[in-house]
C-alpha cells in the first residue's frame, strides 16, 4: 500500500476468525400446521441487541453470537412467534434452538370466475379460483345451489400454481345459479370468497338468447331519429342505397352526402334507434364501413370519426366501448369538431366490419346513438351503419323443448328436426300474420351471433334452410342454438315475432 509518497508502506493485518469471540447459534425452522415440513424465511432474531438470522428453503439458520444469555424468537407472516428464553451462548460452542411454528392465517383465495349469465342449459359451467395457504390446505370446496336450494359442495381440483377448478353441471333454463369458494387448512383455519358468503355469493341465470332488436335498414328504418347533437354543427345522416351489407338487401345509414359523396365539415350528427328494452346481458352487434379523417403525421389519431353512445334516460348520453376498443382517438387541429382530443373513435377507411358492444351494464328501456363527428378541414366519404342487433337473456320462462315460441300471436317458427347430427341440415319454417321479409338469426351457446339466413321474398309463411354452418361456412360446434324470426313491417316488434331452439349433437 502506498501512502502519499513514493515508497511503498509495509501493514500487516491480522485476520481473527468470528469464531475466536463468538459462539454459533443454530438450528431448524419447522411448520407445526404442515406437519413438520421446513419453513423457509422465518426470521431468527437474537434479542435484546443481538443479530438476526433467515432459515432457508430447508429450514435451517446459522449465525455467530456474542456471547451472553439471550431470548431467541422465530416469527414468520401469518404464523405465531415462538421465542427460547434464557439461551446460553458460549465463545466457540454451538448452541441449538429449534422451533415449530403454528400457522395461524387463513387461507388466500382470489380470482374466483364470476361466472355471466348463459344462455346454455347443457354446461357445465367451469369455475376457477386461487387459493394460497402457506400449510396447503385440508379442503377446497365449490358450494353452488340452484333456485335457492340446499347448497351442494363440489370438491375443487388443483391445477398447477394454487388454482383450482370445478364444474357446475347445465342447469334448466329459467334456473338462477348462487356459488362461493371455501376453503380449510390443516390448522382448522378457513376462508370463504365473495367474503361475505353464504349471505353474499356469486351468481348468474341460465336463460335463452333472444333478439330484443332487429333492423337491417330495408324498411325505411322506422322508429329511428338523427339530427344535430351540438349546436353550431350540422347532420347528415339518411337512409343510402350507395353501399349495404345486408345479404340481398339495398340500404344502409349514412353520415355523409347523398351518394359516394364525401361528409361536410363541421358535422355533429347523432343517429338515435328506438327505443330498445334491454334485458339481461344485453348485447349491441352492428356493421359499419367508414372512410374519414386520420393523421398521416401522428398514427392511432384522427380528426374525423364515428362513437357509439347509450341513454337510458332519453336525456343523457355515454359512451360505450366495443369490444377490442376503438380504433383511433380524436386530434383537434385549427378548426376543431366536436371532440375532445383523446377521445375514442372509429375512423380511418376500412370495408364492412362488424362491430360488439357489451350492453350488460344497462337494463329497461334504452336507446343507442351513432355519433359522427368532423373537423374543418379534410372530408371524405363518411361512416355507413348497417344490420343493428340488440341480443339478451329471455327474462320469462322459456317454452318447452322443441315447441315453438310466440310473441303476441303473430308469428310461429319451428325446427324439424330440432336435434341435427353436426353437419347436417336442419329446416326452419315459419307463419307470419301477414306477408313480410323475414330473416332468422341463429345465435350460439356463448350468445354469438353466427349466421342470418334471409328470405328472398316477402311471403306470410316459407322454410330456410340451415346447413349447420356459420357465416363464413365452417360447421358450428355442437350445441345449443337459438333462431329468432324477425320481420319488419309484419305487425311486429323491432325484436322479433318467434323464436325456436335446435340442439346440434356430435
Amino acid at each position: 500500500m502506498t501512502t502519499g509518497g513514493t515508497a511503498p508502506t509495509e501493514v500487516r493485518i491480522e485476520l481473527v476468525p468470528l469464531s475466536a469471540d463468538n459462539g454459533v447459534l443454530a438450528g431448524t425452522v419447522i411448520n407445526e400446521t404442515a406437519g413438520g415440513a421446513p419453513l423457509a424465511g422465518a426470521t431468527i432474531a437474537v434479542l435484546p441487541d443481538g443479530p438476526s438470522f433467515a432459515s432457508g428453503p430447508d429450514g435451517a439458520y446459522i449465525g455467530y453470537v456474542p456471547p451472553g444469555t439471550y431470548t431467541v424468537e422465530a416469527s414468520a407472516p401469518g404464523f405465531a412467534a415462538a421465542s427460547a428464553p434464557g439461551v446460553a451462548i458460549v465463545v466457540g460452542e454451538t448452541t441449538t434452538v429449534d422451533f415449530a411454528l403454528a400457522d395461524i392465517a387463513p387461507p388466500e383465495i382470489s380470482g374466483t370466475t364470476d361466472h355471466p349469465s348463459t344462455s346454455d342449459p347443457v354446461g357445465p359451467y367451469a369455475i376457477a379460483t386461487t387459493i394460497m395457504d402457506a400449510s396447503g390446505l385440508a379442503e377446497a370446496q365449490l358450494r353452488y345451489r340452484v333456485a335457492g336450494e340446499a347448497f351442494t359442495e363440489a370438491p375443487l381440483a388443483p391445477q398447477g400454481q394454487d388454482r383450482y377448478a370445478a364444474a357446475i353441471p347445465g342447469q334448466p333454463y329459467g334456473s338462477r345459479i348462487e356459488y362461493y369458494v371455501y376453503a380449510r387448512d390443516p390448522g382448522g383455519h378457513s376462508a370463504v370468497d365473495p367474503p361475505g358468503a353464504p349471505a353474499e355469493l356469486y351468481a348468474f341465470r341460465v336463460a335463452p338468447e333472444v333478439v330484443l332488436f332487429d333492423d337491417a335498414v330495408e324498411a325505411g328504418a322506422p322508429g329511428w331519429a338523427h339530427g344535430v347533437v351540438t349546436p353550431g354543427f350540422a347532420d347528415q345522416w339518411h337512409v343510402s342505397t350507395a353501399r349495404n351489407h345486408t345479404p340481398g338487401g339495398l340500404h344502409s345509414w349514412k353520415c355523409g352526402d347523398s351518394g359516394s359523396g364525401t361528409y361536410a365539415s363541421l358535422l355533429d350528427a347523432g343517429l338515435t334507434t328506438p327505443e330498445i328494452e334491454l334485458s339481461e346481458q344485453s348485447r349491441l352487434v352492428f356493421w359499419h364501413w367508414i372512410d374519414a379523417e386520420t393523421s398521416s403525421a401522428y398514427p392511432g389519431q384522427a380528426y374525423d370519426g364515428g362513437l357509439i353512445e347509450i341513454s337510458t334516460d332519453g336525456a343523457s348520453w355515454t359512451q360505450v366501448t366495443p369490444l377490442g376498443g376503438y380504433s383511433h382517438v380524436c386530434r383537434t387541429g385549427s378548426n376543431p369538431g366536436p371532440f375532445p382530443a383523446g377521445t375514442p373513435l372509429f375512423s380511418g377507411a376500412h370495408d364492412w366490419e362488424e362491430v360488439a358492444v357489451d350492453l350488460a351494464a344497462y337494463a329497461g328501456p334504452a336507446r343507442v346513438r351513432f355519433r359522427f363527428g368532423s373537423d374543418g378541414a379534410v372530408s371524405r366519404e363518411g361512416w355507413y351503419i348497417d344490420d343493428v342487433v340488440v341480443t339478451g337473456l329471455e327474462t320469462a320462462s322459456a317454452a318447452p323443448f322443441g315447441e315453438p315460441a310466440l310473441s303476441a300471436g303473430r308469428g310461429s317458427l319451428r325446427c324439424a328436426p330440432s336435434l341435427v347430427a353436426r353437419g347436417r341440415a336442419a329446416l326452419l319454417s315459419y307463419e307470419l300474420a301477414r306477408p313480410a321479409a323475414a330473416r332468422l338469426r341463429i345465435v350460439d351457446p356463448s350468445g354469438r351471433l353466427v349466421r342470418t339466413l334471409a328470405a328472398r321474398e316477402p311471403a306470410a309463411s316459407a322454410a330456410l334452410l340451415w346447413d349447420g354452418r356459420d357465416a363464413c361456412g365452417r360447421l358450428v360446434p355442437s350445441g345449443v342454438y337459438w333462431v329468432s324470426l324477425s320481420a319488419p313491417g309484419a305487425g311486429a316488434a323491432p325484436g322479433g315475432v318467434a323464436r325456436a331452439r335446435v340442439v346440434v349433437l356430435d
